[in-house]
């Protein structure tokens, strides 16, 4: 078969075992007559080897990071230079956690959507103007038809252990890290649109502000605590079913995807000093996408004298985010010595309870 590419040298980069990787060097590490086979990620087995994952790089700077990242973790690689791209071989036995330092670069060199300051603020005006006149629309149907509900309302996200919202550990470097739940709240509009007898849909927006406690203890026995507060759009998609308990009283249960926009990383930060030595430690939550698309559940009740008049509805929900896109990193670094930092996935459930005011 006739060769696609020049035969590329090999060259192992590094390796912390004395066992290097096996791999065809003859042939040379990389090289294969359908590497440059369409690909979907920027990972893939090796086409003459598949002992090996090969992880390929555009930008020096992700390449750079990536190997910094594959040192720390001490997992072995072989390196080529193919001009375009820059390539890593990394053994099978090491794919998982490859794969999450890959996300983890991926994440960390994420350009914004829109790179310009201004151009980003005018569309988030356009955006918030557009929505306004949208609800002031739909509040305005709402009322010239009765059959539509609007709904405007206030939630509390609680930190319910029984809803796997719950704690998370984590250590790596001589940095041990908590990461515990408090309360948020969101604020919103609903609105409510019955079909079929006793079936809805429902969608709205909510502006929904998390808290997160971070609690970092250093090798040097100093002690750190930090509060990180992230906001999110929430946009629900629901259908659900209602039951009449009373003349005034009805039960509601709903279920379906809601989508979740994080617009921009969360970062905190504190200092101490501690025998003339300054440390510095930050807190920090980011994700692989800026969307998600968690599953939802909300059940409650309302209470409602008459249609032309306000009610109001309680209730509970709860969400589960379907992938891992969320991440949190702590770091603390000690006069001149290295950073060092332990990372974690952030927690992908979310409950609390819904206070609403039903307009007539």
């Amino acid at each position: 078969m006739p060769r696609l590419l020049p035969k590329a040298k090999l060259l192992t980069e590094y390796t912390h075992s004395s066992r290097k990787p096996r791999c065809p060097a003859h042939r040379g590490f990389f090289y294969s007559p359908y590497f440059y086979a369409v690909r979907w990620t920027n990972h893939f087995p090796h086409p003459a080897d598949n002992r090996y994952e090969v992880f390929a790089f555009r930008e020096a700077a992700r390449a750079d990071d990536f190997r910094e990242r594959c040192k720390a973790a001490g997992i072995p690689f072989e390196f080529d230079d193919e001009g375009s791209e820059q390539l890593f071989g990394i053994h099978k036995d090491h794919k998982a956690r490859a794969i999450e330092l890959n996300h983890l670069v991926s994440a960390a060199h994420r350009k914004p959507f829109i790179p310009h300051k201004g151009l980003r603020l005018a569309v988030l005006l356009f955006t918030l103007v557009a929505v306004l006149l949208g609800l002031a629309g739909a509040w305005l149907s709402a009322r010239a038809q009765p059959a539509h509900v609007l709904e405007w309302g206030v939630s509390a996200f609680a930190p319910a252990p029984w809803a796997g919202v719950e704690p998370i550990s984590a250590e790596a470097d001589g940095l041990q890290c908590e990461w515990t739940p408090a309360w948020g709240s969101g604020i919103g509009a609903r609105i409510t649109t019955p079909f079929r007898g006793a079936w809805s849909w429902s969608t709205g927006i909510q502006l929904a502000r998390l808290r997160g406690t971070w609690n970092l203890r250093h090798a040097s026995g100093l002690d750190g605590r930090l509060v990180l507060r992230s906001v999110r759009y929430r946009i629900p998609v629901l259908a659900g079913t209602r039951v009449p308990l009373t003349s005034k009283a009805t039960v509601h249960a709903l279920f379906g995807p809601v989508v979740d926009f994080m617009p921009s990383d969360a970062v905190t930060s504190g200092d101490a000093l501690l025998d003339t030595v300054y440390h510095s430690f930050t807190a920090r939550e980011s994700r692989i996408r800026g969307w998600s698309v968690p599953l939802s559940a909300e059940v409650g009740i309302s209470w409602r004298n008459r249609d032309e008049e306000p009610g109001f509805y309680v209730g509970a929900f709860f969400s589960q985010e379907v992938a891992k896109n969320r991440w949190g990193e702590a770091a603390w670094a000690a006069g001149s010595a290295p950073v060092e930092s332990v990372r974690f996935w952030s927690g992908r459930a979310a409950a609390g309870i819904d206070l609403r005011v039903i307009l007539p």
